[in-house]
């Protein structure tokens, strides 16, 4: 899980670690058809990532760059003020952009990803 220890390049070595463990248990429960074991894996992993980061602390936005075309499209009589940041287009903007809204950078963007499929793979029939 190399990958992981670049997402989480500014956290310590010690807490990286702690994600790696917490992902490998995740995959090897799913794989196990462990299912309820996995959901308490998800379960710790958001609390210690929420207690890491602090979510919706956008103080940061200000320090994105802006997407200037994205900017000028939006219909400023309806929201004068907003503005459109750049993300990497390569079709994961939705997770980028909740990285960004979080951490002021696109490094959360696979855990979120990740975050999202445990939860629609636990709960099917809530999202049917």
């Amino acid at each position: 899980m190399g990958l992981v220890m670049h997402i989480f390049a500014n956290l310590s070595q010690f807490a990286v670690m702690e994600i790696e463990d917490h992902l490998e248990k995740l995959r090897c429960f799913i794989v196990e058809d462990k299912i309820e074991r996995a959901k308490e894996v998800v379960s710790q992993y958001q609390v210690k990532l929420s207690s890491c980061f602090g979510w919706g602390g956008n103080h940061h936005l200000s320090e994105v760059e802006q997407d200037e075309v994205g900017t000028a499209l939006i219909p400023r009589d309806t929201f004068a003020g907003y503005v459109a940041l750049r993300t990497t287009g390569d079709g994961n903007c939705m997770f980028y952009a909740a990285s960004i809204w979080l951490v002021g950078n696109e490094s959360l963007s696979d855990v979120i990803q990740l975050l999202i499929a445990g939860e629609l793979f636990f709960f099917p029939d809530y999202y049917v």
